[in-house]
């Protein structure tokens, strides 16, 4: 059936973005994988532009970021399916253990 999630996140630290990318249209990308394949990715076209037109005709050379608002166009993602082989032999399926809290401290400890 249909899944639906919400994914937050921290904007990105513009100190790490070389100074020509910090304006114009990017993406992000989001991928889902089952068992280490990946079975679908989600793609979002964003613009980073300034929020005053004049700003967007005659850009600073080292660009304000308290002035650039991004626009990201969530009603129009751009969707890839992968196929993958979702069932496997039994013996072939991970096995995950439980731990609380004071398990994983006590493992951490040791």
């Amino acid at each position: 059936g249909a899944m639906k999630f919400y994914f937050e996140g921290n904007c990105p630290n513009p100190e790490l973005i070389p100074v020509q990318d910090r304006l114009g249209i990017t993406a992000v990308l989001v991928t889902c994988s089952y068992r280490g394949k990946e079975f679908i990715r989600v793609g979002y076209y964003i613009n980073n532009a300034y929020d005053d037109p004049l700003l967007n005709e005659n850009p600073p050379a080292m660009p304000d970021m308290q002035r650039v608002t991004r626009y990201i166009l969530a009603d129009k993602p751009r969707v890839t399916r992968f196929p993958i082989e979702w069932e496997k032999a039994q013996d072939n399926i991970p096995t995950y253990q439980s731990f609380t809290p004071n398990d994983m401290y006590a493992q951490a400890r040791q």
